[in-house]
């Protein structure tokens, strides 16, 4: 803004580019002012759904390559896509309270589940498989529970029925026993 830049500069810098934030931008453009800005690397989100990015990537991965810049696919997993999330509710994370796990803007999905996985896994390749990706980005593989851990049920991930099933054919006790006050396996005890 004001056309005003920074005293200080530094080449080679990565971001993570959310689409969501940019897709009624220009692709080249933005491009263009990644390169201005000393970017030489994006990661570019791919959680959303196909229909709504395709036209925008097809643009943008090939507007950043000429400009020397990498782009790489970035992931928010278990976050697939919304469509994912309405189409398969019998595959949702549940939280500790027995809820879908919807995490702030995260749409969880129970990949423990073997099905779930493999669909999953076509999910991604049909948004890999398109674009000249420079690499794929798993780096932020997370349920979603943070700081809060035990303390809030609502938030603690991941625990559908499979995981439970899991747990308890390990540890002998069903996990959601962690959070019941009444149970002798209250997490507090």
């Amino acid at each position: 803004h004001f056309d005003l830049r920074p005293w200080v500069r530094r080449d080679r810098l990565s971001v993570y580019l959310d689409w969501g934030y940019h897709w009624m931008e220009d692709p080249n453009e933005l491009a263009q002012r990644l390169k201005d800005s000393g970017i030489s690397e994006v990661h570019l989100s791919c959680w959303y759904d196909l229909a709504n990015i395709d036209s925008f990537y097809r643009t943008f991965i090939p507007a950043c390559h000429a400009r020397g810049i990498l782009v790489y696919c970035w992931f928010e997993l278990p976050h697939v896509d919304i469509p994912f999330w309405d189409a398969h509710p019998e595959w949702r994370e549940k939280t500790a309270d027995g809820k879908d796990a919807l995490l702030f803007w995260r749409y969880l999905m129970a990949l423990e589940i073997p099905e779930c996985l493999a669909a999953t896994k076509e999910v991604l390749k049909s948004k890999i498989l398109p674009y000249d990706w420079d690499g794929i980005d798993l780096a932020e593989l997370y349920f979603g529970t943070e700081n809060w851990g035990f303390s809030n049920s609502e938030l603690f991930t991941p625990m559908c029925d499979y995981v439970r099933a899991d747990f308890k054919s390990i540890a002998g006790i069903d996990p959601a026993e962690l959070f019941d006050t009444n149970s002798p396996h209250y997490y507090e005890q």
